[in-house]
């Protein structure tokens, strides 16, 4: 295909970027890590404040700062437009100039995403001729819509799978070469790199065939000295001393049992995430390398190889996350559409009448998709965004203590407060996170509060009355001994006591008769005011 024939990818641009802004601030949060990993330490660096788990501690220094500087930088160039830009952007009042830099944050992460996969069907289209069809799925999946803001390595390794392949596909070796180098050693977390070890075994199989494979390895080098020297440099400006987390987080996890301390899960988790996030996507999905090889298509073969190294890392591992999911996803839609077509280029020799029947089989297969699609994307943001819409509500207070306590994995981060986090008990008795304690190079004399054994410490807890607003679930113990005042509630569906349809998927009409049947149920996501005296 031209690149004439291709423009139409500049036609749908608006849509894919609106659609990845809109619902990036939509969408709730549903991963603590990213919250305590990467948002806090963020806001650490912009306001000298925030909430610090034991991978930024001294002695461990499992994160990198290096991954956390562009967004520090957009922010900065944001702020004197923010409360004005952000109000276009949800559908409540946005009063605090940090809750409108983090809505404008998770807007650009959508847009960022938006346009490496505009760019990954560009290049897609000269070869794969359904890339329409890949570019709907992708668009509507409710998988990638989750992930495209998110402020993770996983999401970021989605969104470098995309860019790096595309490079690929347009033979532009050496910029495939620095988004590898890059994201492997300033995102911290190497893993990801799997992901392009295929097309980059394939770029030093043709540089060798071109006679450029020393002119490769050395551009190669000089990438990792130059992204690894910067990052390292970064790192020793927080953490005071030279260190390498990229390093460091390789060497703990591939010791072992380290990540089985934070829950374990049969594969049947992975396999209902990938339901959950890609329906049909995913087992169609899973069915396209053995069809490839069954059918000799050898160039699509070596974009979805990926997928393969990627089941075989993370499926044995112990403990599962949804998140590890998340740079298989447009393999997985590739896949799947590859795998459809292949389905009915067999058929056709057999029944005529397909030939003709086949853009007809499309449409109903992949409208079909992503309407389910679409109604889980919504499903989430209605049923499971309270705490994004309370914490809007709880930045208008004074800066004052704000306590929660079995809630702490939903709060969504200090840009939402004037005031600052703290924990009550609960029935949670693994290691919390605690405040950054000072300036940079102090943290060094807090050692000894923290542990990689996820052992509870007791000194990250408050007295309850202490506390000037808590939020957590109606009827929480957290406020059972306090004078409070409920101020503000918001709709938080109970998952245990409403049906696995409904909680999955939003039914509009559906949905308001199983709520007045009992099958659907609601629970308070409240905020409380402690009366003092």
């Amino acid at each position: 295909m031209s690149k004439t024939e291709r423009t139409w990818v500049f036609a749908i641009a608006p849509v894919y970027v609106g659609w990845r802004i809109y619902w990036a601030n939509r969408l709730p949060i549903t991963d603590c890590d990213e919250v305590y990993n990467y948002w806090e330490p963020l806001h650490f660096i912009l306001y000298g404040y925030g909430m610090q788990t034991w991978e930024y501690a001294h002695q461990y220094a499992l994160r990198t700062y290096a991954y956390l500087l562009p967004l520090k930088i957009v922010a900065q160039i944001v702020t004197p437009v923010a409360l004005r830009w952000a109000s276009f952007l949800v559908d409540h009042n946005v009063s605090h100039e940090k809750l409108a830099i983090f809505l404008l944050l998770r807007s650009f992460l959508g847009a960022i995403t938006a346009i490496c996969e505009l760019y990954f069907l560009w290049a897609l289209s000269g070869h794969l001729a359904n890339t329409h069809w890949v570019a709907f799925v992708l668009l509507l999946s409710a998988g990638v819509s989750h992930s495209a803001a998110a402020f993770l390595p996983s999401s970021t390794w989605m969104m470098a799978w995309m860019l790096a392949t595309a490079l690929y596909l347009e033979k532009r070796h050496y910029s495939f070469v620095l988004v590898a180098v890059t994201t492997t050693l300033m995102v911290g977390w190497p893993f990801g790199a799997v992901m392009l070890l295929p097309l980059g075994i394939s770029i030093l199989w043709k540089n060798w065939r071109a006679g450029k494979l020393l002119a490769t390895i050395g551009w190669t080098a000089f990438c990792t000295i130059i992204v690894q020297g910067t990052t390292m440099m970064i790192d020793h400006s927080y953490y005071g001393k030279w260190v390498s987390p990229t390093v460091n987080i390789f060497s703990y996890n591939a010791a072992g049992g380290g990540d089985e301390l934070y829950g374990v899960e049969p594969v049947s988790y992975y396999i209902k995430n990938l339901l959950l996030n890609l329906n049909i996507v995913a087992p169609f999905g899973m069915m396209a390398l053995p069809l490839c090889l069954l059918c000799r298509r050898y160039t699509i073969l070596g974009i979805l190889s990926p997928l393969v190294l990627w089941l075989a890392i993370t499926f044995p591992r112990p403990h599962k996350e949804e998140r590890f999911l998340f740079p298989i996803y447009p393999i997985l839609i590739i896949g799947a559409i590859v795998t459809v077509d292949i389905v009915l280029d067999i058929t056709q020799k057999f029944l005529p009448l397909i030939k003709r029947l086949r853009t007809g089989l499309h449409t109903i297969v992949w409208t079909t998709s992503v309407v389910v699609s679409v109604s889980r994307t919504i499903a989430l943001s209605k049923y499971y965004g309270a705490p994004l819409l309370l914490y809007a509500l709880v930045s208008d207070q004074p800066r004052e203590l704000i306590c929660t306590c079995g809630e702490w994995y939903r709060f969504p981060g200090s840009f939402f407060l004037n005031g600052e986090l703290r924990f009550l008990p609960s029935s949670f008795k693994g290691q919390l996170p605690q405040p950054f304690k000072g300036s940079r190079p102090e943290n060094i004399q807090h050692l000894q509060l923290f542990n990689d054994r996820n052992l509870e410490q007791t000194e990250r807890y408050v007295d309850p009355n202490d506390c000037d607003w808590i939020v957590d679930l109606g009827g929480s113990d957290c406020v059972s001994s306090l004078r409070v005042e409920l101020i503000h509630t918001v709709p938080f569906l109970d998952t245990d006591r409403t049906s696995t349809l409904h909680r999955t998927l939003y039914l509009p009409f559906l949905h308001e008769q199983a709520m007045i049947d009992g099958r659907v149920t609601y629970l308070e996501y409240s905020l409380w005011r402690v009366k003092k005296g």
